[in-house]
């Protein structure tokens, strides 16, 4: 069963998703965070945006989500940059992580790089600007 959460950009919250309802076009969410579902509520599908889960966990064990921005550094000696820092993305059926500043470019899963969830594109844009200096 495929894992969603939900970013409500009027409120800007990021949400875990209970349910959808396609033929009511709404989704039932929940405030990240909030374990008693107190802020539980249904919300238009044209009000979020859905994000999928990648079913990959980071070193943490914390799971992997679509728009989270992912740290990933090699383990074994390369000739390829040794960290990348990007958005995971999916294109053409793979996970990726894509950094638009350095046009860099790899793939989520591999046996011997380690990832780390630095935020989201929703809530931590910051973790993409360019440094001056």
């Amino acid at each position: 069963i495929p894992k969603f959460r939900a970013w409500l950009p009027t409120l800007q919250w990021m949400c875990n998703v209970s349910a959808i309802l396609f033929d009511e076009k709404s989704l039932d969410v929940y405030k990240l965070g909030d374990t008693e579902r107190v802020t539980e509520m249904s919300v238009d599908q044209d009000e979020v945006t859905l994000l999928r889960s990648t079913d990959l966990f980071d070193k943490n064990s914390v799971e992997i989500f679509e728009g989270d921005i992912v740290v990933q550094t090699k383990t074994q000696p390369t000739t390829e940059n040794e960290k990348i820092v990007g958005v995971v993305t999916m294109i053409e059926g793979a996970w990726l992580i894509i950094n638009d500043v350095d046009q860099l470019a790899c793939y989520l899963w591999s046996e011997v790089d380690e990832n780390e969830i630095l935020g989201n594109i929703y809530e931590n844009p910051e973790l993409l600007e360019v440094k001056d200096g």
